[in-house]
């Protein structure tokens, strides 16, 4: 599983992709699939994607911050990483969408 990833970081960076998104890509992906701990990518499963979006969102990520915000806005992104990544293993439709975080809203008001 993880020559397959080193093979697609490889293509993401042939097809122009900057080194710092390469590197965003390899950790989120890197995340998941120490959290799946698989051998093989058929053993991939939607119960290993949702429970470490569970995981993740209870609890946030090694040597990141606590903060609910960033947690969940870091797992939007990983997400997204870990779908593009299963997509182009060819099982794309074992694991959902993923909606974004709602922001907060900065409302002035007149007083």
């Amino acid at each position: 599983m993880w020559q397959a990833l080193e093979v697609f970081l490889t293509e993401l960076e042939a097809a122009g992709a900057s080194q710092k998104t390469v590197r965003a890509y390899r950790y989120g992906i890197s995340d998941f699939l120490k959290f799946a701990n698989k051998n093989y990518v058929r053993e991939l499963s939607i119960e290993d994607y949702n429970k470490w979006r569970l995981e993740r969102l209870r609890k946030g990520f090694p040597e990141g911050s606590n903060d609910k915000r960033r947690i969940q806005t870091t797992l939007h992104y990983y997400s997204l990483y870990v779908r593009s990544f299963i997509k182009w293993l060819g099982i794309a439709d074992k694991i959902p969408a993923v909606s974004r975080p709602r922001g907060r809203r900065n409302v002035m008001t007149l007083r």
